[in-house]
């Protein structure tokens, strides 16, 4: 299969996607190893998750040639790790209130069952390698899943967004500073997503822009600020 190496501007990509890997992954270490109520472990489980998609596909862009088979991990980061990534971020909202988190549970298990078969109708799509069409963001990366991927991180950050505004409404001076912070960060991050279904440069050059502006900020919402180790039986305010 001939294709190009790279995505459009790869310099630009490969900075945008370093910076988000390290940022994501560092919160979601933070989150996973201060905190014990189950919303934040939620939320890092999905934020992890995300780290993961940032850090395989900044791998697989750039150290590894483009094949069919590299097409079909593409198809398997989009089309299940980003929208279970985002099932964890719903599970975390509704398990601050612990009336709420039986729903969570039933969305995120019917969630789940709609990934699988979403995956399945890619796999039938990329059966045929020969009719694959790609992306514009990468030669490799197929136009079948660019928006499952968009959509799953646009979903999952405005539920982030809303979740922390909400907090910044309801906590005290120093959380809510945190919260508007945080909302702001993941509405950025929100637009960045449309990324992956960029079919100019100057959709794509606008959205990766915005995308590590975007995770900088979430970086100074989740460090510049004190976040003492919860206790199982508190809520998520404080975080």
């Amino acid at each position: 299969m001939h294709m190009p190496l790279y995505s459009p501007f790869p310099l630009f990509t490969l900075v945008g996607f370093t910076i988000h890997s390290v940022v994501m992954l560092s919160i979601a270490v933070r989150l996973l190893r201060r905190h014990s109520s189950r919303a934040v472990i939620y939320l890092g489980v999905g934020v992890l998750a995300y780290a993961v998609d940032f850090i395989l596909i900044t791998i697989l862009f750039f150290l590894f040639p483009n094949t069919i088979t590299k097409t079909h991990i593409f198809a398997f980061i989009a089309s299940v790790l980003v929208p279970i990534g985002t099932l964890f971020l719903v599970l975390s909202v509704s398990a601050v209130n612990p009336r709420h988190e039986k729903i969570g549970w039933a969305v995120f298990i019917l969630g789940c069952m709609s990934v699988w078969y979403s995956y399945s109708e890619v796999l039938l799509k990329l059966k045929d390698a020969m009719k694959i069409e790609y992306s514009y963001v990468h030669p490799a990366y197929p136009l079948a899943i660019t928006q499952s991927q968009g959509i799953g991180g646009i979903v999952g950050t405005a539920i982030i967004c809303l979740f922390f505004l909400y907090q910044a409404f309801q906590s005290t001076l120093i959380v809510r500073n945190r919260a508007i912070v945080i909302g702001v960060a993941s509405f950025l991050l929100g637009v960045s997503s449309f990324y992956w279904m960029s079919s100019t440069p100057n959709m794509y050059l606008i959205t990766h822009t915005v995308g590590p502006l975007g995770s900088i900020i979430l970086a100074i919402g989740f460090f510049a600020f004190d976040m003492p180790r919860e206790s199982s039986g508190s809520n998520s305010k404080s975080s």
